[in-house]
């Protein structure tokens, strides 16, 4: 039972990274995502789902091959999206994401809260 549980939770939970296949749009902020008060708004709640479906979808300005790597949870705040969780705070989650030799970035995702992604300062989006 607790297995159906969390199954269907799972399933209510995710939420496509992009709305209806729309092409995110370049970051009019180079420090979006950056910054803890400019987190990535991936939504999904408490599964990753969608922040690991946005890092998939980067290539580096040239098609490099993006690699990431989770820090863990950052700081927290206030108002979560209400039916993204049922917790009075959320949590911001952290990964160092970089392509080649570049320097490794910390980027910021909020996975309660959802608004439209938009692609990195430096990145791409795969077609």
């Amino acid at each position: 039972m607790k297995v159906l549980i969390i199954a269907l939770m799972v399933l209510n939970s995710v939420v496509c990274v992009c709305q209806d296949g729309v092409r995110p749009e370049p970051a009019g902020n180079k420090k979006y995502g950056l910054k803890e008060k400019l987190p990535i708004k991936v939504g999904g709640g408490m599964v990753p789902s969608n922040v690991y479906s946005y890092l998939e979808q980067l290539t580096g300005p040239n098609g490099e091959e993006v690699l990431y790597e989770r820090i863990g949870s950052g700081p927290s705040y206030k108002n979560p999206d209400p039916a993204l969780t049922q917790f009075e705070s959320g949590v911001l989650t952290m990964f160092y994401v970089w392509y080649g030799n570049e320097k490794r970035k910390v980027v910021y995702f909020d996975q309660y809260r959802l608004e439209q992604p938009q692609v990195l300062h430096g990145f791409l989006w795969k077609e």
